[in-house]
């Protein structure tokens, strides 16, 4: 049975899935938390199990709905959990924060448990997760942390690498239109909010209990009204502008899904909907979205130019604006650009004194504000690939350069250009926004970029995955 709206039509699985969506919502907002926590688990446990058979049942409706889902979790969480902050305590909410990645790594491990995901030209990225874990097991021995920063830290290091191996698998039997579809209306809804909260300005997010929601957190926002990195660092026209948020009440994640939503909307043609993007990355005054776009000039001159001529223009032109960006921010901006770089070449001499790493949960930004005595000290901060080398040193250098060496090697045998651009470009944008921004790590930055790569990876057939 089939129900439509929208144009859309759904499935049974869909639909529980919806219900037991809408219960997750209404918990947060009107039950106590442990109800509200016993109810996330098995929020978790069902899903995942809707999840798991529809991929191996090949449920094309289904499927299109459960690879979307990880995108309506991120991009819609801050807003009812501020309405429900009050209600919550800080393990309740580190539990709703992380259902998103817990459905997609409980689906990994089954499939691989039970002999379902088979696939030998994957079993090197397999392995490299069961390293990363087994490493920082071990760590936690010599360098002891926060159980928050541990988890945090945790699943921001695995993320990129469990989303690709989860999307190989998720679109491997898919109504693709569908999920196009799911998509777009996500963006925009995501657009619209972000749009209006702008207009509205913050008394908006005082009504949705940001402060209460970000203590929750371990980010207090003290004596502010709303987060500090909802302003920019630089200064314009004499004063710092108030930056677009939408739905994920932070300008950095937003930042980073509205690249990949453009890109998105860009290989699909929307052309209003492409404006509407690039309007947005002003609004939320989102380095990411500029250094990706500089990325897309660079990689599209290049794929489009048998000859290479125009993909010299393109190098020249994106650098031109990467310098000129960069000393704007150096004469207007408060150090936020510095303090990336600082962050990241920091990073680079840890391996020399720790081989295997300090420990996941003892350096960056998030691991400080968890808690973690040593990440308070250190100065690798504001960076995801340094975070990656101090917290797992060589080991972690290693299993990264192979995750990305193997994707562009996978790129060269695409042979659509359209389907190549969008390849390159987001494995490159996201590797250049993590080099020098933490955040690009986090579930709700990078979902969309490794799903998109598993959507092409599956179109294009470059290699077939079986299932048992």
């Amino acid at each position: 049975m089939r129900y439509g709206i929208m144009r859309i039509s759904f499935s049974k699985k869909t639909m529980l899935c919806g219900l037991l969506y809408i219960g997750l919502i209404l918990s947060v907002v009107t039950i106590p938390t442990i109800v509200t926590f016993l109810y996330s688990l098995l929020f978790i446990g069902i899903v995942t199990v809707l999840n798991y058979n529809s991929i191996l049942a090949s449920d094309e409706d289904a499927n299109s709905f459960f690879v979307a889902l990880p995108i309506i979790l991120s991009s819609f969480q801050n807003v009812y959990l501020g309405f429900g902050a009050d209600r919550l305590n800080s393990v309740t909410l580190q539990v709703l924060l992380s259902i998103s990645i817990a459905i997609i790594t409980i689906t990994v491990f089954l499939g691989i448990i039970l002999n379902r995901f088979k696939s030998k030209e994957f079993s090197w990225l397999v392995l490299s997760i069961l390293v990363i874990i087994i490493q920082s097991v071990i760590l936690l021995i010599f360098f002891p942390t926060t159980l928050p920063a541990y988890l945090s830290s945790m699943r921001n290091i695995l993320a990129p690498l469990l989303i690709f191996y989860f999307s190989i698998y998720g679109f491997k039997n898919i109504n693709l239109q569908k999920f196009y579809k799911y998509m777009f209306i996500i963006i925009l809804v995501v657009l619209i909010f972000g749009f209006i909260e702008y207009i509205y300005g913050n008394s908006l997010w005082t009504r949705l209990n940001i402060k209460k929601l970000w203590a929750l957190k371990g980010l207090a926002i003290e004596n502010r009204v709303v987060p500090g990195n909802w302003h920019s660092s630089e200064l314009i026209g004499g004063k710092q502008l108030r930056r677009m948020v939408s739905t994920f009440a932070d300008p950095v994640n937003l930042g980073s899904y509205l690249f990949a939503a453009f890109m998105l909307a860009w290989y699909k043609n929307k052309k209003l909907l492409q404006v509407l993007l690039l309007a947005s990355f002003v609004l939320s005054v989102s380095k990411a979205a500029f250094l990706s776009m500089l990325v897309y000039i660079i990689i599209y001159t290049w794929v489009v130019d048998k000859n290479k001529i125009l993909s010299i223009f393109g190098i020249i032109i994106s650098t031109v604006l990467g310098l000129y960006f960069y000393n704007f921010s150096q004469v207007s901006s408060y150090g936020s650009i510095n303090a990336h770089i600082d962050g990241f070449f920091s990073a680079l001499s840890t391996p020399l004194h720790y081989p295997f790493g300090m420990g996941v949960g003892s350096v960056g930004v998030l691991a400080s504000k968890l808690g973690s005595q040593t990440a308070l000290s250190s100065e690798v901060l504001e960076t995801g690939i340094g975070m990656i080398i101090a917290q797992l040193g060589f080991v972690g250098v290693i299993i990264y350069l192979i995750f990305f060496v193997k994707l562009s090697v996978i790129g060269k045998n695409i042979n659509n250009k359209r389907d190549k651009i969008l390849w390159f470009t987001l494995i490159y944008s996201f590797l250049a926004n993590a080099f020098f921004n933490e955040v690009a790590l986090s579930p709700n930055s990078c979902t969309l970029y490794f799903l998109i790569l598993g959507l092409l990876y599956n179109k294009n057939k470059i290699r077939s995955t079986e299932f048992s």
